[in-house]
């Protein structure tokens, strides 16, 4: 039986305690980290086999002193913390949960995001206790005719898009990898933010891709566009945000991801009316939870029988 590593913080204990269930039933040696400690550091790293890291970090030093490591497999869909070159370099296959569901329910979230936004759920839900500004004009607004710009045109962005054509909504895309597609509009990432009436960022978040929403990007977004981030914090600079939320240039920022997480007590994200918090839990559906789980065990037998699986996404390693 393999000795196998499960790494994340403690909200991902819902994919990994169940994970970990299975793996003890199956006879493994199971070792629990949390996202504090480095993997290096504990004596049993050098007999750890496959290592899940659900949001955990492994750099290239932990590759490299991982002695018999066989996989790393992320079950969820980032895999932004695990140092991809580091392990391709030492012939190690990085596995992700990328699934139907996991997909879909992201789509869905964001989709829901961009809806209660429109729809101002939250002044909605204070109407109940009116207020002389209550009077004033509404401040919903229909989603139809809006034009919505999405950062990235990876599986979430596509589903995304298949649930917003029939809205009547003129839909744009900025990708750094992607140009052409049936029925899809690509631009420029200054157009994107010039003309859209909501941003939502759907990128991976990359060495490349860290702050592509920085200062001088958000102060060429369209005077009350609507922000969503479903993807990663990084994508995004916080202080930069935060300042164009109390000028007034977004209107409304709708936030599942942080540049750290949780997200301090003390951030000033907090403070803010017009945002809405969620704890990078959004789009933890049911149906995504027992894909996961099902699809991250299938991935680690395969791994262990020294079958490359097909969510493997650096698969160059098959021809080393």
């Amino acid at each position: 039986m393999a000795l196998i590593a499960l790494s994340g913080p403690p909200i991902a204990s819902v994919v990994l305690d169940p994970i970990m269930a299975w793996l003890q039933d199956a006879g493994h040696d199971v070792l629990r980290w949390d996202t504090q400690r480095s993997l290096r550091d504990h004596p049993e790293w050098p007999r750890v086999e496959i290592l899940v890291a659900a949001q955990g970090p492994c750099d290239g030093a932990d590759i490299e002193q991982g002695e018999r490591l066989r996989g790393i497999l992320s079950p969820l869909i980032g895999y932004d913390r695990i140092d991809v070159i580091a392990a391709t370099r030492c012939n190690l296959p990085v596995v992700n949960g990328t699934t139907p569901e996991s997909r879909a329910s992201m789509a869905e979230a964001t989709f829901l995001l961009i809806l209660a936004a429109l729809f101002d759920l939250r002044g909605t839900e204070r109407s109940f206790w009116p207020t002389p500004a209550d009077a004033a004009i509404p401040q919903r607004r229909m989603l139809k005719g809006k034009t919505i710009g999405i950062i990235g045109f990876g599986g979430v962005a596509k589903e995304l898009v298949k649930r917003l054509n029939g809205w009547n909504v003129q839909i744009k895309i900025f990708s750094r990898h992607t140009t052409q597609h049936d029925g899809i509009d690509f631009v420029s990432l200054e157009a994107l933010l010039l003309s859209s009436d909501i941003i939502v960022t759907l990128a991976h978040l990359t060495p490349e891709t860290r702050h592509i929403l920085n200062a001088a990007r958000l102060e060429r977004v369209k005077t009350g566009a609507i922000l969503i981030n479903t993807a990663r914090g990084g994508l995004i600079d916080e202080h930069a945000l935060v300042k164009a939320l109390q000028d007034g240039r977004i209107s409304k920022a709708m936030l599942d991801v942080f540049e750290t997480e949780p997200l301090p007590d003390d951030s000033p994200l907090r403070q803010l009316p017009n945002v809405v918090l969620t704890p990078h839990a959004i789009a933890v559906t049911q149906e995504l939870m027992t894909a996961t789980v099902n699809l991250a065990c299938e991935n680690i037998s395969g791994l262990l029988e020294g079958r490359l699986p097909g969510n493997c996404i650096n698969p160059k390693i098959a021809s080393h």
